[in-house]
């Protein structure tokens, strides 16, 4: 027999190859919302790991990285234009390798701790316990935060010429104390010149964070 209720809507019945009604087939809810359910995690994963604190974060990973790679001159790149001023590259670099003197294994044996990060708008005020072989060997306090800032322009430096990019270039590769660079990222970058040329390069870029100075940088005498 034919739905009651279907008659009394106005809807003529479906009726099939033997002579029952069809009914009528649902659309597939559950896998549609499964999906929407995928795309929110997906659309929150990019928002979190774009947070603020999460690129704060990742400088400090790389931070770490450069120095266990002893890539000072790009660790140096790292800091804000006021973090340099008061550190210079020759007197950074004698820092940081004095440190890495003390043990060859430094920068792989130490280790941040309780890290906490809280951002208002282009400052970051980073507190942490950094131990040394399982010794707490630096604090980061809120009364005496390490500092980042985001860059709020684009810094471009001038172009060099292509001689002496290279020259300089040759010189950070140099092995000695000032070693900026290792002969593998030398190579590299000494045949992106030939191909590419000589460009402006950028010193700070909007929207990065970069190493700002405060009281856990110990720089000079």
């Amino acid at each position: 027999m034919s739905d009651p209720r279907a008659i009394q809507a106005g809807a003529p019945p479906a009726i099939g190859s033997g002579g029952r009604p069809r009914s009528r087939r649902r659309r597939p809810v559950v896998p549609l919302l499964v999906l929407l359910a995928l795309m929110g995690g997906l659309v929150a994963l990019v928002v979190a790991r774009s947070s603020p604190e999460q690129q704060v974060r990742r400088l400090m990973d790389r931070q770490l990285k450069l120095a266990i790679a002893q890539r000072w001159g790009q660790l140096h790149a790292t800091l804000t234009a006021k973090a340099k001023q008061a550190c210079p590259r020759v007197e950074f670099l004698s820092e940081v390798q004095r440190l890495s003197g003390t043990d060859p294994n430094f920068w792989h044996v130490i280790d941040f701790r309780d890290i906490n990060i809280q951002v208002r708008g282009d400052v970051a005020a980073v507190t942490y316990v950094i131990t040394y072989n399982g010794r707490v060997v630096e604090r980061a306090t809120p009364q005496a935060p390490d500092l980042y800032a985001r860059a709020t322009r684009t810094v471009v430096g001038p172009k060099p010429n292509l001689q002496t990019a290279l020259a300089n270039l040759a010189r950070a590769a140099s092995p000695g104390p000032n070693q900026a660079i290792t002969q593998k990222e030398y190579e590299a970058q000494k045949a992106r010149l030939l191909k590419f040329g000589a460009k402006p390069p950028v010193i700070y870029k909007k929207g990065q964070w970069y190493d700002d100075l405060d009281s856990h940088i110990h720089c000079g005498p």
